[in-house]
C-alpha cells in the first residue's frame, strides 16, 4: 500500500499496480476498490452530526480510510487515508515514499527530498512529505521520541510548519 499526497495505491508482490484510488473518489467507491484487492475491512459506523452526514471508517488493521470534512477544500478530497502500522494485520506493507511507521525522523529527512519537519508541541514532531502547491499540505507523518508513529494524507501541516518557520529541510 503506497499513500501519496493524491491517492492510495496497492501493488502486487511483484510491484505490479493493482489499483490506484485518488482522494477525489467517493469514500464508498474507494472502499469498494480497495476491498477488491485487499479483502474486506472492518467497517466502523460514524453517526451523523449537525455538520456531516453519517459515514463509515474502513479499517484494514493498521490502515484505514474515512471521510474528513475538514479536508474537502484540498483539491476536492472525498476521503483521507491513515497508517498506524508498518503493515496491515493481513501483512500488507504500508508506506509513503519508502517510509513506514517505525522509521526515524533522521532517516526520513535524509532520504526523502523536500521533506520538512517541525515541533508540534508536547514532544511530538511532524514532517511533511510530498509537499503540494503551497507547501502546506501533502503526506503528514508524526513522530514521538524520533520514531514515526503514523501518517495520513492528504494532510495539512500545523501552523508551526509553515514554510517560513521550518527549522529543518532535507
Amino acid at each position: 500500500i503506497e499513500i501519496t499526497a493524491h491517492s492510495v495505491g496497492v501493488g502486487s508482490a511483484s510491484s505490479e499496480q493493482l489499483v490506484d484510488v485518488p482522494f477525489t473518489t467517493d469514500l464508498t467507491a474507494a472502499a469498494t476498490a480497495l476491498t477488491a484487492v485487499m479483502g474486506a475491512p472492518t467497517v466502523i459506523p460514524v453517526p451523523a452530526t449537525s455538520c456531516t452526514a453519517a459515514s463509515s471508517i474502513y479499517d484494514w488493521g493498521g490502515f484505514q480510510i474515512a471521510f474528513d470534512p475538514y479536508m474537502t477544500e484540498i483539491g476536492g478530497t472525498r476521503f483521507v487515508a491513515t497508517a498506524t502500522a508498518a503493515r496491515t494485520t493481513r501483512g500488507l506493507d504500508i508506506e509513503t515514499q519508502g517510509q513506514t511507521v517505525g522509521t526515524s525522523l533522521t532517516d526520513v529527512l535524509a532520504h526523502v527530498p523536500g521533506s520538512v519537519s517541525g515541533d508540534r508541541g508536547e514532544g511530538h514532531i511532524e514532517a511533511l512529505l510530498d509537499p503540494q502547491e503551497d507547501g502546506l499540505w501533502g503526506v503528514v507523518i508524526t513522530f514521538t521520541a524520533g520514531t514515526a508513529n503514523g501518517f495520513h494524507a492528504p494532510g495539512v501541516c500545523t501552523p508551526a510548519l509553515s514554510p517560513s518557520s521550518l527549522p529543518i529541510r532535507a
